[in-house]
Protein backbone atom coordinates (compact mmCIF):
# COMPACT_ATOMS: atom_id res chain seq x y z
CA UNK A 1 0.00 0.00 0.00
CA UNK A 2 3.14 2.60 0.27
CA UNK A 3 4.09 2.32 -2.85
CA UNK A 4 0.89 2.84 -4.33
CA UNK A 5 1.09 6.29 -1.99
CA UNK A 6 4.74 6.76 -3.57
CA UNK A 7 3.85 6.24 -6.82
CA UNK A 8 0.96 9.01 -6.21
CA UNK A 9 3.21 11.98 -4.65
CA UNK A 10 6.02 10.87 -7.56
CA UNK A 11 3.18 11.39 -10.12
CA UNK A 12 2.04 15.01 -8.53
CA UNK A 13 5.81 15.96 -8.64
CA UNK A 14 5.80 15.38 -12.31
CA UNK A 15 2.80 17.34 -13.00
CA UNK A 16 3.98 20.02 -10.97
CA UNK A 17 7.36 20.09 -12.30
CA UNK A 18 6.24 19.69 -15.90
CA UNK A 19 3.53 22.42 -16.08
CA UNK A 20 4.96 25.06 -14.13
CA UNK A 21 6.19 28.22 -15.69
CA UNK A 22 9.39 28.52 -16.96
CA UNK A 23 11.33 31.42 -16.36
CA UNK A 24 14.42 32.00 -19.77
CA UNK A 25 17.12 33.10 -17.42
CA UNK A 26 17.37 29.51 -15.84
CA UNK A 27 20.66 28.11 -15.12
CA UNK A 28 21.55 25.20 -16.98
CA UNK A 29 24.43 22.95 -15.15
CA UNK A 30 25.01 21.47 -18.45
CA UNK A 31 23.63 21.12 -21.68
CA UNK A 32 20.78 18.54 -22.32
CA UNK A 33 20.54 18.33 -18.68
CA UNK A 34 16.75 18.58 -18.90
CA UNK A 35 16.30 15.20 -20.77
CA UNK A 36 18.52 13.95 -18.40
CA UNK A 37 16.62 14.85 -15.92
CA UNK A 38 13.14 13.28 -18.02
CA UNK A 39 15.07 10.26 -18.00
CA UNK A 40 15.82 9.86 -14.60
CA UNK A 41 11.85 10.71 -13.49
CA UNK A 42 10.33 8.51 -15.59
CA UNK A 43 13.01 5.70 -14.42
CA UNK A 44 11.66 6.40 -11.22
CA UNK A 45 8.22 6.46 -12.02
CA UNK A 46 8.20 3.40 -13.86
CA UNK A 47 10.17 1.19 -11.02
CA UNK A 48 7.37 2.54 -8.89
CA UNK A 49 4.43 1.52 -10.91
CA UNK A 50 6.31 -2.26 -11.24
CA UNK A 51 5.95 -2.10 -7.44
CA UNK A 52 2.30 -1.38 -7.19
CA UNK A 53 1.15 -4.34 -10.13
CA UNK A 54 1.02 -7.58 -8.26
CA UNK A 55 2.61 -10.83 -9.30
CA UNK A 56 5.82 -12.26 -11.16
CA UNK A 57 4.50 -12.00 -15.21
CA UNK A 58 6.32 -9.86 -17.35
CA UNK A 59 3.30 -8.31 -18.27
CA UNK A 60 3.71 -6.22 -15.14
CA UNK A 61 6.82 -4.78 -16.79
CA UNK A 62 5.51 -3.85 -19.92
CA UNK A 63 2.27 -2.62 -18.63
CA UNK A 64 4.83 -0.32 -16.49
CA UNK A 65 6.58 1.01 -19.22
CA UNK A 66 3.43 1.73 -21.36
CA UNK A 67 1.83 3.26 -18.02
CA UNK A 68 4.89 5.50 -18.07
CA UNK A 69 5.15 5.93 -21.44
CA UNK A 70 1.83 7.10 -21.87
CA UNK A 71 1.72 9.42 -19.12
CA UNK A 72 5.08 11.51 -20.44
CA UNK A 73 3.47 11.92 -23.19
CA UNK A 74 0.32 13.32 -22.18
CA UNK A 75 2.66 15.67 -20.03
CA UNK A 76 3.90 16.74 -22.93
CA UNK A 77 1.00 17.43 -25.13
CA UNK A 78 -0.33 19.15 -21.87
CA UNK A 79 2.86 21.37 -22.06
CA UNK A 80 2.00 23.06 -25.64
CA UNK A 81 -1.71 23.20 -24.58
CA UNK A 82 -1.62 25.16 -21.71
CA UNK A 83 0.78 27.98 -22.63
CA UNK A 84 2.95 28.33 -19.77
CA UNK A 85 6.01 29.02 -21.55
CA UNK A 86 6.75 25.12 -21.64
CA UNK A 87 6.78 23.58 -25.08
CA UNK A 88 6.13 20.32 -27.06
CA UNK A 89 9.68 18.06 -27.52
CA UNK A 90 10.01 14.58 -29.39
CA UNK A 91 12.69 14.26 -27.32
CA UNK A 92 11.50 14.72 -24.09
CA UNK A 93 9.13 12.33 -25.39
CA UNK A 94 12.35 9.98 -25.63
CA UNK A 95 14.41 10.21 -22.68
CA UNK A 96 10.66 9.63 -21.01
CA UNK A 97 10.35 6.39 -22.78
CA UNK A 98 13.72 5.57 -22.66
CA UNK A 99 13.82 6.13 -19.03
CA UNK A 100 10.72 3.89 -18.11
CA UNK A 101 12.61 1.05 -20.50
CA UNK A 102 15.65 1.16 -18.29
CA UNK A 103 13.85 1.37 -15.08
CA UNK A 104 11.99 -1.62 -16.71
CA UNK A 105 15.13 -3.96 -17.28
CA UNK A 106 16.54 -2.68 -14.30
CA UNK A 107 14.36 -3.65 -12.04
CA UNK A 108 13.61 -6.98 -13.31
CA UNK A 109 17.30 -7.79 -13.84
CA UNK A 110 17.75 -6.92 -10.02
CA UNK A 111 14.84 -8.83 -9.05
CA UNK A 112 15.81 -11.68 -11.33
CA UNK A 113 19.23 -11.59 -9.75
CA UNK A 114 18.08 -11.38 -5.88
CA UNK A 115 15.89 -14.03 -6.55
CA UNK A 116 18.56 -16.53 -7.45
CA UNK A 117 21.72 -15.36 -5.87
Amino acid sequence: MKAIYALIGWSVVIIILSLMPVSSDQYSFFEHEDKAAHFIIYMVQCILIIFCLKGSQINKYVYAVLASGIFGITMEILEAALNTGRHFDYFDIIANISGSLIGSFLFYLLRKNIHNG
